[in-house]
């Protein structure tokens, strides 16, 4: 009886969190009380353009981590592409993986949270805001929270981050972005990386 209502509660869990994982998109950032309360800043890259140059998407992010940053007197972890948008930043870990501007099986989402996060843990932060695209912010939010941080989501721009000269074709429009990101999510959430 006590196994058949854990696995019953496993299974509504689990189906809740795949409707999560499809159908919610929206994170609506927190308060200004609840910023202070961060100990780091943590940012995911978007696509460079084929010149090497950051790009709009990154341009915005690394704008988003400054001014929180400043405001909140906060470091930032970061990548490289967002030290190539903005070299000032408040930085004290950057992840430089080699991906050509891709993310690959070794370089992607979750292997830059799980840098970042043993990063925090060594310092002993457990709160961060979280500064990424809005599309990409529940993957990256859900997979923090997967290595034991408490994320806040940035507030940040809703568009302006597309360019058809971007490295990574899915980020040349948005609605490629997100037919995409649909499908990374449910392949995380397979693989449990979320």
């Amino acid at each position: 009886m006590i196994n058949s209502l854990v696995s019953k509660e496993k299974k509504m869990k689990y189906i809740k969190k795949f409707l999560e994982v499809l159908f919610k998109w929206k994170f609506k950032p927190v308060s200004e009380k609840k910023y202070r309360e961060a100990d780091a800043i943590v940012t995911q890259a978007y696509s460079v353009l084929k010149n090497g140059k950051p790009g709009p998407g990154n341009e915005l992010i690394a704008k988003t981590a400054k001014a929180l940053s400043q405001m909140y007197r906060l470091p930032v972890l970061t990548q490289s592409e967002i030290e190539l948008a903005d070299d000032s930043l408040l930085y004290v870990y950057i992840y430089r993986g080699q991906t050509g501007g891709h993310s690959t099986m070794a370089c992607n989402t979750y292997t830059i949270t799980e840098a970042q996060a043993s990063f925090c843990k060594k310092r002993g932060w457990k709160k961060i805001i979280v500064v990424a695209f809005p599309l990409h912010m529940g993957r990256a939010i859900w997979t923090y929270q997967l290595f034991g941080l408490e994320t806040m989501p940035a507030n940040m721009p809703k568009t302006g981050y597309a360019h058809s000269e971007l490295i990574h074709w899915s980020h040349r429009k948005e609605w490629l972005f997100f037919l995409r990101e649909i499908l990374v999510r449910v392949f995380f959430f397979l693989q449990k990386k979320i």
